[in-house]
């Protein structure tokens, strides 16, 4: 789940969503991949509460984009990355936290209902995102039930 939001000079451009789902008959773990990217978007296409957050490639870039360009390179590199991920993992994990807005920012995240705010410290593939708690201690935050509610600043 994190990150799941791709900036483009600290503008969203693109989103992604993974789900799981275990199929016991078949004693494995399938996964459904959403990658949504802007591309043809003007600015005055967003609404106003996105206006300020949200680009495309096209705003970026100053030109129309090709959007089967985009589509082909995010496929040959989806596929790149999958199967380095097989090779060395720690490696892709390394790189994904690398990339991540939230590590070392004050975030508030709501889980189960109930609201925490501290210092995003790490994101661990398995377990989740990691907090440094105000109120101390340390509180690992599994992305099925989390939601960040608050920018970080």
């Amino acid at each position: 789940k994190w990150p799941n939001d791709i900036l483009l000079n600290d503008r969203k451009v693109a989103g992604i969503l993974v789900e799981s789902i275990f199929a016991a008959k078949a004693n494995q773990k399938f996964y459904v991949l959403g990658i949504g990217i802007n591309c043809h978007q003007k600015q005055e296409d967003f609404p106003d509460e996105l206006a300020s957050i949200a680009t495309s490639i096209d705003i970026q870039s100053g030109v129309v984009c090709d959007r089967n360009q985009i589509a082909k390179r995010l496929l040959i590199n989806l596929e790149h990355y999958l199967t380095a991920a097989l090779d060395n993992p720690a490696d892709i994990v390394e790189k994904w936290q690398s990339r991540s807005m939230l590590l070392g920012k004050r975030i508030t995240v709501e889980y189960n209902g109930e609201k925490f705010i501290g210092n995003c410290i790490g994101i661990e593939p398995t377990e989740g995102l990691i907090v440094q708690l105000e109120r101390g201690g340390v509180k690992v935050f599994d992305a099925a039930s989390t939601t960040i509610t608050k920018d970080w600043v």
